[in-house]
């Protein structure tokens, strides 16, 4: 028989996915950090290992949980908090983000219904808009026009300083761009200096990666990335 395990995010925001388990049943979660949130009313919960922290208007700390698989996900049962964490996508109603996961937290006598498990990847970048967070592992030092968008077959935005743009492909996970045209105005250190570099890096083909936390990961066949968050 076969079940969905739910392997959690670690803190550098792995995201969770299922696994196929012996015909013994399913191995409980491994103690790794495993997130959910959610709006109206804004609340949180974290489960690490046998402790599920709760905040909305205080915090509640529950330790020696128990965790149980249930249909298609795990419950995590404790004194006075009961955490649900089904394998169905969920939106958390206040963004464009889809969730890995529908979470349902029930503490004292109050129900909230949330998200958790990482932020789905899109499944195209037409349309979307990132703000960079860094270009070549250093982090950009401006955020002002700091932008990548995705529209009618191309690409532009800036990084603070002249606009670039370029035809571009994406398939299979894999982004192609062509000719990048710049406009042509000095610009002065450190917002200069981080455009160079990152036109020094475009033109090429990238693989794509979604770590879970809304950020896209772009990488070249010589390891050089470019990192952007998803803007709304």
């Amino acid at each position: 028989m076969k079940h969905a395990a739910l392997l959690f995010a670690a803190a550098s925001v792995t995201l969770a996915s299922c696994q196929t388990m012996a015909d013994a049943g399913p191995a409980e979660p491994k103690p790794i950090l495993y997130k959910a949130l959610g709006t109206e009313p804004f609340w949180s919960l974290t489960i690490d290992g046998k402790n599920i922290r709760f905040n909305h208007e205080e915090d509640i700390l529950a330790s020696n949980a128990v965790a149980r698989p249930s249909f298609n996900g795990w419950r995590y049962t404790s004194k006075n908090i009961t955490a649900d964490v089904t394998f169905t996508e969920c939106s958390d109603g206040m963004s464009e983000f889809t969730y890995k996961d529908t979470v349902t937290v029930i503490v004292g006598d109050k129900t909230y219904k949330g998200c958790g498990g990482g932020i789905v990847a899109p499944e195209t970048l037409e349309g979307t808009a990132w703000q960079f967070r860094s270009i070549g592992g250093a982090e950009i030092s401006s955020q002002r026009k700091a932008m990548l968008s995705f529209n009618d077959g191309r690409m532009s935005g800036s990084v603070g300083c002249n606009r670039l743009g370029a035809d571009y492909r994406y398939q299979n996970k894999a982004l192609s761009l062509g000719s990048v045209m710049s406009t042509r105005m000095a610009c002065p250190d450190p917002v200069g200096a981080q455009e160079s570099l990152l036109l020094g890096l475009l033109g090429a083909a990238f693989s794509t990666q979604f770590p879970g936390d809304g950020t896209m990961v772009l990488t070249r066949k010589d390891g050089a990335n470019v990192v952007l968050m998803q803007s709304m």
